[in-house]
This record gives C-alpha cells, structure tokens and sequence, in this order.
C-alpha cells in the first residue's frame, strides 16, 4: 500500500520520538471564574484514545449545569465537585491499560494480546461505554 511504502522510504531521523508523559489529574478544576476541562484538568495516556472524549463530556456536563443552575459561580463548585471523580476512573484505568500497552515487558505484551483475545467483543463495547459515562469500577 501506498502507506506501507511511504513509512518504509521514510529516513530514521525523520521520525519523532517522544515519551509518553503521565500526570495525575489536579486536585482543583476551578480558581475563582477560570474552569478548567479536558487535558488541562486531567490528562491522560492515549491508551483507551479517552482524552478527546472526556474532554466532550466535561464541556458538556459544565453546560448542562450553568443552563440548569443559571449562575457560574454555582455551575463551577458543582462541576469541581462532579466531574473529577469520573475523570479519576478514566485516570487509573488509562494507566493501567498502558502499563500492558507502552511497556517493555514480554509477559505484559503476551499477557494484554491474551486479554484482548479473549475478550468478547460484546463486553469490550460495554467496559468502553461504562468508562465514557464515568461507571467503571
């Protein structure tokens, strides 16, 4: 294919290598009127592809409660209170998930190719869906 032959005529210099950074989300979403959401509250390793999707649902989880609550200073106590436990979940199993993913360690490779295997595809959906909505535990 056009891309397997693109990659292989690529030069090894031209290639950027960076290391996966990991930063426990911050304790306080909100200073006075500034909020924050997404990668700047709480970022977290490509692993489960959930940064953009966590960011979406922040913003709309603080829309839902300016328009419920009609006052921003209400709106953000409320969402520093809600948003960073379900962002928490995300943190940890994203972590956890990189730890088979991004490491090099045989067992972990042969252990993660075992899981996702193995793993109906039906129960996968449902690990997938209940992240997004915050309930994994």
């Amino acid at each position: 294919s056009e891309v397997t032959k693109t990659v292989e005529n690529t030069k090894l210099d031209n290639f950027v290598m960076k290391r996966i950074m990991s930063f426990p989300p911050l304790p306080s979403w909100k200073k006075d009127r500034v909020i924050l959401l997404g990668d700047a509250a709480h970022p977290v390793e490509p692993t489960m592809a959930m940064g953009a999707g966590t960011a979406i649902q922040d913003a709309h989880a603080l829309f839902e409660l300016i328009k419920d609550l009609g006052n921003l200073d209400d709106a953000f106590k409320q969402y520093n209170e809600t948003r960073p436990p379900i962002a928490e979940k995300v943190y940890k199993a994203s972590a956890a998930a990189s730890q088979f993913t991004f490491k090099k360690n045989i067992f972990g490779e042969v252990f993660r190719n075992f899981l996702l295997k193995s793993c109906p595809a039906e129960k996968m959906k449902e690990i997938t869906l209940s992240l997004m909505k915050g309930e994994y535990k």
